[in-house]
């Protein structure tokens, strides 16, 4: 999947847009300073003014190098399997080439592949920079998030396509891992914790109810999670709000007895919120066999997203279960990371 491109425009300081992207560049074209004052928006979407020592690289020559990705299976760049470790790779991928800054000039180097240590800090985000050391050696450099949803260090994007740190050209960000709850990195079905910058592929995403009984009721009128346990969902990163942007969820249910609705959602400051009332997507309703496809607009950084349910009237009875088809209720989709 190709990467929606972040914009790089010029204009009037007065003219610059009003809810820019993160990571978008503004260069203000009616100033009186040379050179001309440079906006970025940082992660609460706030045009923020660049040190005005800081130039901005043009487009390497040849063309921005990106042929490589993270991975937690060493020499497995694409795989779609479960894993598990504490050690990411960038490793090389459709290509061997990748396009670094020395703070002077872009050079393309060769990969195969470089790991880092993921430190043994549960549930962190961790952006993942390559960067040149001394001895001209490729290294992977960590850096840990402030929070689920901020980064520690602003990064932009480059004319060239390139994400880099604000304060730190020469470090290029490939993309953001998270440790699980166990402090280890994970990459599996239900929690989708690699996230690439370039060279997305989709990968399926999908948890089954926990749940151990084949039925359960549902009277609720407001939403709630599935069974009212908070144990159903899927969960994943996104490195940045394009990802974020591509997450693409079915919701398999089954119900009869009175009017039924299920959807995904997250709980918000003590409340359950539907994606359809929050976030963009919508709801399942009937009294059968339903299944929705959900696009849903996730967050940046970590999100995590729980089957929804409530009645209109009356109660309920929900199948998580059924012997005789084989059925399941499941949320199931892909995500591209």
């Amino acid at each position: 999947m190709s990467e929606s491109i972040v914009s790089i425009s010029a204009g009037r300081l007065a003219d610059r847009p009003v809810a820019p992207y993160r990571g978008d560049i503004y260069i203000v074209s009616d100033s009186s300073t040379a050179p001309p004052p440079v906006y970025f928006a940082d992660s609460d979407r706030q045009w923020q003014i660049l040190n005005p020592s800081i130039v901005i690289p043009a487009a390497p020559p040849t063309g921005l190098q990106s042929s490589a990705r993270l991975t937690l299976r060493s020499g497995h760049p694409a795989s779609v399997l479960s894993a598990f470790g504490n050690t990411v790779f960038l490793s090389a991928y459709n290509g061997s080439l990748i396009s670094l800054y020395n703070g002077t000039s872009w050079n393309n180097y060769q990969i195969t592949e470089i790991a880092q240590s993921i430190p043994t800090v549960a549930n962190t985000n961790y952006d993942v920079f390559v960067y040149v050391d001394p001895a001209n050696n490729l290294e992977l450099e960590l850096l840990a998030w402030s929070n689920d949803l901020a980064r520690a260090s602003e990064v932009i994007r480059l004319p060239s396509g390139a994400w880099v740190k604000q304060n730190d050209m020469t470090r290029r960000l490939f993309g953001t891992v998270r440790t699980s709850a166990t402090g280890e990195g994970k990459d599996a079905l239900e929690s989708r914790f690699v996230s690439n910058l370039h060279n997305q592929i989709l990968k399926p995403i999908f948890a089954l109810d926990p749940g151990t009984s084949e039925t359960y009721t549902c009277s609720n009128t407001g939403w709630q999670s599935a069974r009212n346990a908070s144990s159903f969902y899927i969960e994943y990163v996104a490195a940045t709000q394009e990802l974020a942007s591509a997450v693409m969820l079915n919701l398999d249910t089954y119900a009869f007895g009175a009017f039924y609705y299920s959807g995904l959602g997250r709980l918000i400051e003590g409340d359950w919120i539907n994606s359809a009332q929050g976030v963009g997507g919508s709801s399942v309703e009937g009294s059968a066999h339903t299944t929705r496809f959900q696009n849903v607009e996730g967050n940046i950084g970590y999100d995590r997203l729980y089957a929804l349910e409530r009645v209109l009237s009356g109660t309920a009875t929900v199948v998580s279960k059924l012997a005789s088809t084989g059925f399941k209720t499941s949320i199931n989709g892909f995500l591209a990371c």
